[in-house]
């Protein structure tokens, strides 16, 4: 029974971990954006990837936003054979006015995912903590 309830309460923080880190990333990537054009200037250091199990990186994009240049990292690690770029590329990004410094890239396969989804995940795992916690 104890193995139950610790599964319940660790299934639950889980799901209220998830459903904040989507909700964060929906905030972060709503709302009105812009579309700029950037170049990319650099590559961060090759970090390993638990993902890829390869070294994967980073590009770093510059690019002009209200008259000041920004210079950001882009939020995921790249493997090489999905790094397409190289230094000197035009890029097409959407940056988020709230935050200046967050780009996605235009043709960005991440999505965002709906306010009422992570209302949902975060649910579950109140719900689930919840019954952890009684019984």
């Amino acid at each position: 029974m104890y193995a139950f309830k610790l599964y319940l309460i660790l299934l639950g923080g889980t799901f209220i971990m998830t459903g904040i880190l989507f909700f964060i990333n929906s905030w972060l990537m709503s709302g009105k954006t812009m579309e700029l054009t950037g170049t990319v200037v650099d590559f961060s250091e090759p970090q390993i990837s638990s993902k890829y199990a390869i070294n994967a990186y980073r590009p770093i994009v510059e690019y002009e936003y209200k008259g000041k240049v920004i210079r950001a990292n882009y939020s995921q690690f790249l493997p090489p054979e999905k790094l397409k770029l190289k230094i000197g590329d035009t890029v097409k990004i959407t940056v988020n006015p709230k935050l200046p410094k967050t780009f996605r890239f235009e043709n960005d396969k991440i999505k965002v995912c709906p306010m009422k989804s992570c209302a949902a995940i975060a649910g579950i795992g109140l719900a689930c903590l919840a019954v952890g916690l009684i019984i």
